[in-house]
């Protein structure tokens, strides 16, 4: 609600305390601020690359995604609503105690014997064998999962086939035992160099709002209870149900409103073609994201897909991502196999459109309710009331 003495405004906040936050050493934290990194709720990695003395050692030549050769990955356990450490502070694997609703050792599960350390599994998956060590924190609960070392073709290899590997495992137990389980934090280590890969959520930045809201639309409202919905799912394969099914949903409104128009009363719905150069995107983007934002490089490469570039989103509703929509909400492939959801690998696929898919819908919704969402954003990106 704004008051007398507050001048209308709508936006995100970037302070520099409210930047990512990386912890090189726990005892004694070295910390450095990072940037807002990847569209926010969106997974992305982060890289962490030793530098060894001479500057001609054979080690400082390994490329990014590293070589083939032994690597370990880790994965720390966490609970759905539940954070152990500030939001836009990152850590190791180490320096993080996890915490998951598995009981594995005493006190939380009696069973156990009272000597045990630890729980090891032994996976089986497509032919490959992994061992994992599962720790518990101090209440007995599953806190992190490490593999042993095995060989892959670079971290990104070893991290998709652990992933898979694991996967299956949490939901024979989550399945059998009614409890949620997933993990914060996937930390991929290559042995020959130390190097490190963090796969982690980037974090929303805050934002606020002075202003009444408008009045109640119930289809707007069963829109954007979607919306929400969808930010607030840890699932990539659901999320883009529920962004896909705002489109929908607009289609659909679009048919019965377009029926009851002449022919020649054609609606205004500018920007739904998908942007080519970088400043047609960040002129789309200010249109559909109340600011200051920084889109840097990294994000408007994860948003603009080079398949998407200068197509229009009703193309792209009816190709690629109603493809995607029907592999997913059917839950069958066309052989009649179940799909299988915890292959990471098909749902990053699926994933990489999610930050685009977003923007689109936000679009879309300005378009279909101009007075009911982002009433106060201009096209040009300006705000006022």
């Amino acid at each position: 609600m704004s008051t007398d003495d507050q001048q209308p405004s709508a936006g995100s906040s970037d302070k520099e305390g409210e930047n990512a936050r990386i912890d090189i050493n726990g005892s004694q934290p070295l910390t450095y601020n990072l940037p807002n990194i990847g569209m926010p709720g969106e997974w992305y990695s982060l890289l962490l690359t030793n530098i060894y003395r001479p500057p001609d050692h054979p080690l400082n030549r390994v490329p990014p995604l590293g070589h083939p050769g032994s690597y370990k990955v880790t994965f720390v356990m966490g609970k759905p609503g539940m954070r152990s450490h500030p939001e836009r502070e990152i850590k190791f694997a180490d320096f993080l105690e996890g915490d998951s609703h598995l009981a594995i050792l005493r006190p939380a599960f009696a069973g156990a014997p009272e000597d045990a350390m630890m729980m090891r599994l032994v996976v089986m998956v497509h032919g490959e064998t992994f061992t994992f060590d599962g720790s518990a924190n101090e209440r007995g609960y599953l806190a992190k999962l490490t593999t042993m070392p095995f060989n892959a073709v670079n971290r990104h290899d070893a991290e998709l086939r652990a992933t898979r590997a694991i996967q299956g495992v949490l939901s024979h137990y989550s399945a059998n035992l009614d409890i949620p389980l997933h993990f914060d934090l996937v930390e991929t280590t290559e042995i020959a160099t130390l190097n490190k890969n963090l796969t982690i959520r980037a974090p929303f930045m805050g934002a606020g709002l002075t202003s009444d809201l408008p009045r109640h639309d119930p289809e707007f409202a069963g829109a954007s209870a979607l919306y929400r919905e969808g930010l607030l799912s840890n699932s990539p394969n659901y999320r883009f149900l529920c962004f896909f099914k705002i489109i929908e949903l607009s289609r659909k409104r679009r048919d019965r409103i377009g029926r009851k128009l002449k022919k020649n009363a054609q609606p205004n719905r500018p920007g739904e073609r998908v942007p080519v150069s970088r400043d047609e995107q960040l002129a789309w983007l200010a249109a559909v994201y109340p600011g200051p934002r920084e889109w840097n490089e990294q994000t408007l490469e994860q948003i603009f897909l080079p398949a998407a570039k200068g197509k229009k989103i009703t193309a792209l509703f009816d190709g690629p991502l109603r493809e995607i929509r029907h592999n997913i909400a059917h839950g069958m492939l066309d052989s009649g196999s179940f799909l299988d959801v915890d292959d990471i690998a098909s749902v990053r696929q699926n994933a990489k459109w999610l930050p685009l898919l977003r923007c689109m819908v936000r679009r879309i919704l300005k378009n279909d309710f101009p007075n009911q969402y982002l009433w106060f954003l201009g096209e040009d990106g300006s705000v006022s009331f």
